[in-house]
């Protein structure tokens, strides 16, 4: 029934419980057989219970029921019951069973009340006697029920937490306070393995101390402040600390969260070392920062300082040759024309240079264009002969990415094709296909294939697979490709034969640039 219940009884219902105590004491041999026979009418109490033993209890129980039934003294007697549900409990003993037991204090009052009822009475008595014993019984037990399957399920999550508790890989420590303001006051209760990983191994003597005693730096920088806010606030808080000293500092990710009015969970780890990568990373940082700006030096002064002489060169030959006119030697013109080569040739290998240094280096803003476009644009730049047939295969997606440099890379492979062939006509096609996020374009010619063993080297800087004085070029073409199309997260392919030559690559259809 419980205590609570029985503060809140009403006289008219003490006077009841001490009437019925009258009455009970009067008959309580009459009521000890009757429990006796009832409980010998019941499977699991004739088959568990000590007969001999029950008696014994209900004499010595007599005096605790009268101290609770008529003079309200319940704590014994509410004691001695729990006591003896337990041990029912621990014998088997279902619920229905204690209630139908319980039922013989009924037998002997209405004998009292009723001494000589007619049969209509007795049936009409029995018939709410068993209808209440069995909504009793009924409710009880699947109340009981309920309770224990909510218990098993509480213990079950409870030992999922404390599982979670020991084997994360996070340090966890638990704190208590009486003063949710008082941070020195807050007490270590508990802390997992990890948190010895952690913060070492001395962290477990800790358990049992306040902050105060055991981590009194820790006062002097804003975790109390989080500290107080996660408890006032009830909300989790995130920082980062470094404590120690200056020659072994220790930096700590940390994460506060309320556990209640008075407890909060704390989570750390230690971020020394990624702090220690992200200072090598900033320091690699500027080292690279200094050294594409030396490049970007490098390279002005390849367009412009080194192209000045080079025009120098070229002048002076040109006007040597018109002064000299057909007067000049066979071999000596010949010499002449190849000086006039060379120097061509080496200011474009300088800006091939100059725009490789600066490949995938500039951020080129986005732009939505079709794929088709960016292709017509591409084979109008480039010198396609009249005997050359140029197809463009496969579809057209909308793109959203920096437009100029896949042009660029477009014009390079069409501009090879071209250039390498060793035929006057020939076929050229363009095949676009379509991925998940990405599209792939093929530039196909029906010229000299490339041996397997360059496949490799053709992507190299200043790799030609023949004579410089045959083709003209500064070999970085496909160099510059790769590193474009690299440089958007794209790959480059090659596939060759005996005959033709297949340079693919992919390009993300979308970009965040800005």
């Amino acid at each position: 029934m419980g205590l609570k219940y029985i503060r809140n009884l009403s006289e008219q219902d003490r006077r009841a419980l001490a009437e019925f105590y009258r009455v009970l004491d009067e008959r309580r041999s009459h009521v000890s057989r009757e429990l006796l026979r009832t409980a010998r009418s019941i499977p699991a109490f004739e088959s568990r219970v000590d007969h001999d033993q029950l008696e014994q209890e209900l004499v010595a129980n007599s005096e605790l029921e009268r101290a609770a039934l008529y003079e309200g003294r319940w704590d014994p007697y509410l004691s001695e019951l729990g006591a003896r549900g337990k041990r029912f409990a621990q014998l088997g003993i279902e619920l229905r069973d204690w209630v139908a037991l319980l039922a013989a204090y009924r037998h002997v009052i209405l004998g009292v009340v009723l001494p000589d009822p007619d049969p209509q009475t007795v049936r009409l008595l029995e018939g709410v006697d068993r209808f209440l014993d069995i909504t009793m019984a009924t409710v009880g037990s699947a109340y009981v029920e309920a309770k224990e399957s909510a218990v098993r399920t509480a213990e079950h999550r409870l030992g999922l937490y404390i599982d979670l508790f020991q084997n994360a890989s996070l340090g966890m420590a638990i704190y208590e306070c009486d003063d949710a303001t008082d941070v020195a006051s807050y007490r270590l209760m508990a802390v997992n393995p990890s948190a010895a990983k952690v913060a070492g191994a001395s962290i477990l003597e800790g358990v049992g101390k306040t902050i105060a005693e055991r981590n009194p730096e820790v006062l002097g920088t804003d975790v109390p402040q989080y500290l107080t806010e996660t408890l006032a606030n009830q909300t989790p808080r995130h920082w980062e600390v470094a404590l120690g000293p200056p020659s072994d500092r220790r930096c700590y990710e940390c994460r506060s969260v309320p556990l209640g009015p008075l407890h909060l969970g704390l989570l750390f780890e230690d971020t020394t070392e990624r702090h220690r990568a992200e200072l090598e990373v900033e320091r690699y940082t500027k080292e690279l920062e200094r050294s594409n700006k030396d490049l970007d030096e490098f390279a002005y002064v390849a367009s412009h300082d080194l192209k000045s002489p080079l025009r120098d060169i070229q002048n002076l030959a040109m006007w040597i040759a018109e002064d000299v006119g057909d007067s000049l030697p066979a071999d000596s013109a010949r010499h002449l024309r190849q000086l006039q080569d060379r120097v061509s040739r080496m200011e474009r290998l300088l800006e091939d240079l100059l725009l490789y240094s600066r490949a995938g280096r500039i951020s080129e803003a986005t732009e939505s264009f079709a794929l088709r476009d960016a292709i017509d644009a591409a084979t109008a730049l480039v010198s396609v002969p009249s005997g050359f047939e140029l197809a463009i295969e496969g579809p057209s997606p909308l793109l959203r990415t920096a437009r100029a440099p896949l042009e660029q890379v477009l014009r390079n492979l069409l501009g090879n094709a071209v250039k390498h062939h060793d035929r006057d006509s020939g076929r050229i096609s363009v095949c676009v296909e379509e991925r998940e996020g990405w599209i792939e374009v093929g530039i196909v010619d029906d010229g000299p294939g490339i041996p397997e063993q360059f496949h490799e080297r053709v992507f190299r800087m200043f790799q030609t697979l023949r004579p410089r004085d045959q083709v003209e070029g500064s070999g970085m073409g496909l160099a510059i490709v790769k590193k474009v199309v690299e440089s958007h997260g794209g790959q480059v392919g090659l596939e060759s034969d005996e005959r033709g030559t297949k340079v693919r690559f992919t390009w993300p259809k979308a970009e965040e640039h800005p």
